[in-house]
């Protein structure tokens, strides 16, 4: 390899540590950078050297943390290092086992040849720069195709105005029309609904993507897309909110900032759901957005809160064509007309969505989204519209044939709804 081999020695006994040392002194491809008896600076080396290998011993002696253990926190927090760990000797499968789940690559046990050990850390470091020229020549192909992107924030003072129907209508609707790549996101932490109104499975969330930054200090583009799932019926990839709300304090400001910079670097749409509430983590979305989709109904509380926000976000120098108002749940008597509306936000309202219960119920029940269910309706015509104006001239009409006009899928009902998981 052209590179140097850079080794980071750990153990407990300096006897051992001069006979590593003594391992790789003589060969020219590989280089010591560092060495310590003590788990806690050797994770602070490993993340400001990150050396190509660790060569640990699994027992680092004194009051030290085992071995195993040091392994498996320098594994997640130090992930461009790749460990080999120099075991006792008679060490068991059921050690190997642990071993490689701690993210040790290989374990080599006592006694052994230099030789035997050189050659461990030459194949190890090989195999990492396989991985990582695959992985980035994996990355750089996907990434070429995304040239430009547009994020959309949803936002309403008001619970239960639509927001979330909204989002995963629009979303369904910019795949279907542009053909592009796009990413849904849920970043209503607490109670979050975008994963159980698609029906997709909730292994992976947010909370634990942000577990991984928090541990790592960084985001890895792989572990991104990992946390994402498809929703199948549209191709539309969605990263969810956290099972349970007592997680949504694991997601920071600073995580989603993150996590909404990558995904504008690999999606030509992301359409983010946000809660009812200014927090770190929605004024990042407001903030990153490229429009906001300021969404109100047409009752006076909703009006008059929407005009509140109209406020602050002029006072947060976002402009006109930043922040858009739709109306929801059109109505053609007992409410204000588009015209009052708009003279009172003193902004035009660029769409205006009816209000079809009987589309929207069965489609939520169903857990199907109503573009896909109804496309003929006009609450899907009023998404198209919206479509339009949010995609412009890629907003080609290209919806797949084959997915219009369907019988809908069963999902079993209400008890089978909580009843099955994936």
């Amino acid at each position: 390899m052209a590179a140097a081999i850079t080794i980071l020695l750990v153990s407990g006994e300096v006897e051992e540590r001069v006979n590593l040392k003594k391992a790789f002194l003589v060969e020219q491809d590989l280089e010591v950078v560092g060495e310590t008896d003590n788990a806690e600076e050797a994770l602070k080396m490993a993340k400001e050297k990150a050396p190509t290998v660790i060569v640990m011993d699994a027992k680092l002696g004194g009051d030290q943390p085992d071995g195993l253990l040091a392994a498996e926190q320098i594994s997640v927090q130090a992930p461009k290092s790749d460990i080999v760990m120099v075991a006792e000797e008679g060490a068991d499968n059921l050690f190997m086992r642990k071993a490689m789940l701690s993210g040790v690559r290989q374990v080599l046990p006592k006694p052994y040849d230099a030789s035997d050990l050189v050659a461990v850390v030459r194949l190890v470091a090989e195999i990492a720069e396989k991985k990582r020229e695959a992985m980035a020549a994996i990355i750089g192909t996907k990434e070429e195709e995304v040239v430009e992107s547009k994020m959309i924030t949803i936002f309403s003072t008001k619970g239960g105005v639509g927001r979330t129907l909204l989002a995963i209508n629009l979303a369904v609707a910019l795949k279907k029309m542009t053909g592009k790549k796009v990413c849904l996101v849920d970043l209503d932490l607490q109670f979050g609904d975008i994963a159980i109104m698609m029906h997709l499975p909730t292994k992976v969330t947010i909370s634990a993507l942000a577990r991984e930054i928090a541990d790592a200090g960084e985001l890895d583009p792989e572990i991104l897309m990992g946390h994402l799932v498809t929703h199948e019926e549209s191709g539309v990839s969605v990263l969810c909110a956290p099972i349970r709300p007592d997680e949504a304090d694991l997601v920071k400001g600073n995580h989603v900032d993150q996590i909404l910079r990558q995904l504008k670097e690999k999606f030509h749409y992301i359409v983010i759901d946000t809660p009812s509430y200014l927090s770190d983590t929605v004024l990042t979305a407001l903030e990153l957005a490229d429009q906001i989709l300021l969404l109100l109904t047409m009752e006076l509380p909703t009006i008059k809160d929407g005009k509140l926000m109209m406020e602050i976000m002029q006072t947060f120098g976002y402009t006109e064509e930043k922040v858009k108002v739709i109306m929801n749940r059109e109505a053609t008597t007992g409410a204000f007309k588009k015209k009052e509306i708009e003279e009172t936000l003193e902004a035009e309202v660029i769409a205006t969505i009816p209000s079809e219960g009987a589309v929207v119920m069965p489609s939520v029940n169903e857990c199907e989204p109503f573009y896909l269910r109804s496309p003929d309706s006009k609450i899907a015509e009023s998404i198209r519209e919206i479509v339009k104006i949010v995609a412009g001239e890629e907003a080609e009409m290209i919806e797949e044939a084959a997915g219009e006009g369907e019988a809908p899928k069963k999902k079993g009902g209400l008890m089978g709804l909580f009843g099955k998981k994936k």
